[in-house]
């Protein structure tokens, strides 16, 4: 299975309850609705605890991980560049919740390991 991972930061105008309440309501079903068809498996959003104190008490630098899932990279590939994931609500919806100038973005290959 591969994935994209994204970590991005709020837009500075949001705040953190704004900013997750809009990811839910509005930017996460807008997405989901968007890729049907595509061949999304699955789409998962993490929202970071701040001051954990197992990790030093210190905040990350982003304010969430989103991953989405596909069979492979070139089904993940055209899903991204595809017209019917990008279109002009999709984009504002983006630009209004993210800080898009710091968001990262990568591939990967997700492994599991029994436990």
């Amino acid at each position: 299975m591969i994935k994209a991972v994204s970590l991005h930061s709020r837009n500075p105008n949001l705040s953190v309850e704004e900013f997750v309440e809009y990811w839910h309501t509005v930017h996460a079903p807008l997405c989901a609705r968007l890729m049907q068809g595509l061949g999304l498996r699955r789409y998962v959003a993490s929202f970071p605890i701040i001051n954990s104190p197992n990790f030093g008490g210190v905040g990350p630098d982003f304010d969430i991980v989103a991953e989405i899932y596909f069979d492979d990279r070139e089904s993940l590939e055209a899903a991204l560049s595809s017209p019917q994931f990008n279109t002009p609500e999709r984009m504002a919806s983006s630009a209004h919740l993210f800080d898009l100038e710091n968001s990262r973005n990568a591939i990967c290959e997700e492994t599991s390991f029994p436990v």
